[in-house]
């Protein structure tokens, strides 16, 4: 991604994001120190640059008005007030500009549909008085390509950060089991069982009653419709933390979408379920440029590889196609103020771990186990007659900026995604809820209005 994009994405959502005005009297500012734990316990803390605190006084969205009709009659399972449900990672869940507040809560696009369904859905919203809730990340300034963050300070939701981070407890009725920066596997969470090393302040933050699962909670409740977005913060965890993926495809053991889809279909509920899109698509990981690296230092990159005999082995010009976070290492690495020999990275002598460059290799790895859970999905959609929404080739589009929402607009990676450059603005949650709509309504024969997108404009 050029210098110029990255700007201009940064610029476009730190203005997004802020307001002066305040809906709730300022909680005190949580000190650095444990302000710093909450974010380095979780999803990206490390892999940015952060380089203070600051305030905002969120004011709260207004949200577009409900359709004066709709038409769900064909996936009304009973006679009863129409039940939906959704569940899923930060996507469902309304995660933005690294964090989780309640803003992008409302405008998740769960919560977008229900609103054109005329539902009642209920949300994990963070109160008003912590209407920051997680502490999100807000743009200070751009340079080497790179966005340097402060971190929210004020009006979050924290419970406390030692020695594990926590937040506050919530205790209502759920039916967004959205959960942000966990694996597919952490719907079957059990707090009871690992909570003195659970590094996942959104888990426990929900999970407070039996049962303690997403997964058991959702099966044990009726429901017309399930919606599912399965899989991608498992893969943006995986680079962040350097795992590797093997070959060959994932195992078919009782995924908990599988689980939640075969319970759908047993209580006569519907579902519609997303295919992942590609990590590549992701601004996030497009940031470092390897080339521009090169050219900067005028020296390839090395990086110390452990060979089998236990000898750390330099290896020569990191390969393109790898994928490096942007934080401070490779703020480093494009600054072409700072003399190559003060850079860890670019001799033999001071080659990077393994872990700071994950290798176009282990991307093909994940790449090629991220398109065989996506034919899982296709295969398990097909066992119990159920719609998929593409959202693979929707991230590809707005990659190649292919892509016009259904009111006219040209989706850009700058309008879609937030600051974090992983997670969508309010905008490019509604461009999603569109194509689940689309999606249900081809596939089930409604007619739920669709949402003018434009409404959420540099919201």
């Amino acid at each position: 991604m050029s210098i110029l994009l990255v700007s201009a994405l940064a610029c476009c959502l730190t203005s997004c994001n802020t307001t002066t005005e305040n809906v709730s009297p300022i909680n005190p500012i949580i000190e650095k120190s444990e302000l710093q734990k909450l974010y380095e316990n979780t999803f990206n803390g490390n892999s940015i640059v952060i380089n203070g605190d600051t305030v905002i006084n969120q004011k709260e969205i207004q949200l577009h008005s409900s359709p004066t009709t709709t038409n769900i009659e064909s996936i009304k399972n009973t006679n009863s007030n129409f039940k939906m449900v959704a569940i899923g990672g930060g996507l469902t869940a309304g995660a933005r500009d690294g964090g989780l507040y309640r803003n992008g809560q409302l405008t998740s696009f769960p919560n977008l549909i229900a609103i054109q369904m005329k539902a009642d859905f209920k949300q994990p919203l963070f109160a008003q008085n912590e209407s920051n809730g997680y502490g999100y990340k807000v743009v200070s300034n751009v340079s080497n390509g790179i966005s340097k963050y402060k971190s929210v300070s004020n009006n979050i939701a924290l419970l406390k950060s030692s020695p594990w981070v926590e937040l506050n407890p919530y205790n209502g009725e759920i039916d967004n089991w959205g959960v942000p920066f966990s694996g597919t596997f952490d719907l079957m969470f059990n707090k009871n069982a690992v909570v003195n090393s659970y590094d996942n302040p959104f888990m426990t933050r929900l999970f407070n009653e039996p049962p303690l699962n997403a997964l058991d909670r959702v099966i044990n409740t009726k429901f017309d419709l399930v919606i599912i977005e399965s899989g991608l913060d498992t893969y943006i965890k995986a680079v962040i933390s350097g795992t590797s993926f093997s070959s060959g495809s994932p195992a078919l053991r009782p995924l908990p979408y599988i689980t939640i889809m075969g319970y759908s279909k047993s209580i006569g509920a519907k579902v519609v379920i997303a295919n992942i899109p590609s990590i590549t698509d992701l601004p996030y990981f497009n940031i470092v440029n390897f080339n521009e690296i090169r050219k900067i230092n005028k020296s390839e990159l090395d990086i110390a590889v452990r060979e089998l005999n236990g000898m750390d082995y330099p290896i020569l010009g990191v390969p393109n196609g790898s994928i490096m976070i942007p934080n401070a290492l490779a703020d480093s690495l494009l600054n072409p103020n700072i003399p190559a020999n003060k850079k860890r990275g670019l001799s033999y002598k001071t080659p990077l771990n393994p872990n700071e460059v994950y290798l176009y290799d282990k991307v093909k790895l994940l790449l090629d186990h991220l398109n065989n859970q996506n034919e899982v999905i296709n295969s398990q959609a097909k066992l119990i007659n159920c719609p998929v929404v593409d959202l693979y080739s929707l991230f590809k589009k707005i990659a190649k900026n292919e892509y016009i929402s259904d009111d006219g607009i040209k989706v850009t990676q700058q309008n879609f995604f937030s600051s974090d450059g992983i997670y969508p603005t309010a905008f490019g949650q509604a461009i999603i809820a569109n194509e689940y709509i689309k999606t249900i309504n081809s596939f089930n024969k409604t007619n739920i209005p669709l949402i003018a997108t434009a409404y959420y404009l540099n919201k």
